[in-house]
């Protein structure tokens, strides 16, 4: 009468010192029941090193990151497979958004800050710096945080 739930795919041995082994160690939210033959979930590490690959590359929504896995999907498969996407496949908005709202984000953001330490990218201290941008992966955008056009009421000169 009630399905089982199955154990969500993990990718495989992550090499040493990769993005890949420090992401191992969040938690997986989801809890599936069930899925389609062959559309089994897409691992956790694989959606949170697309996520900050996206990021890097400039997306700033959960739209955004999931067009930048479609537009990969179409000009460079191989990318996508290298970070643990299964082949042929990219997450969905509704995907994403699923994954980020059950995220344990204070371990998402320790594990992927010890990774930038041990990189040598992170800033010496935890605090934000100056001048550095936040960017939300919960989909939501600061209100009045998009530049005024010179037309629009509100605009403040030599801004």
């Amino acid at each position: 009468m009630f399905q089982k739930r199955k154990a969500v795919p993990v990718i495989e041995a992550p090499a040493s010192g990769s993005l890949a082994e420090t992401l191992a160690t969040v938690p997986d939210p989801r809890r599936p029941y069930g899925w389609r033959p062959g559309h089994e979930p897409i691992p956790l590490v694989a959606l949170l090193q697309l996520t900050v690959v996206a990021l890097l590359c400039g997306a700033r929504s959960q739209l955004a990151v999931a067009q930048w896995g479609r537009e990969r999907l179409d000009d460079d498969p191989g990318l996508l497979e290298a970070l643990g996407v299964p082949p042929g496949r990219s997450p969905c908005v509704a995907t994403l958004h699923r994954v980020y709202k059950h995220l344990d984000v204070a371990a998402f953001e320790a594990a992927l800050g010890a990774w930038l330490n041990r990189i040598g990218l992170a800033p010496a201290t935890a605090t934000r710096s100056p001048g550095r941008d936040a960017v939300a992966i919960d989909g939501k955008v600061l209100r009045g945080s998009q530049p005024k056009r010179a037309d629009e009421p509100g605009h403040v000169p030599g801004t």
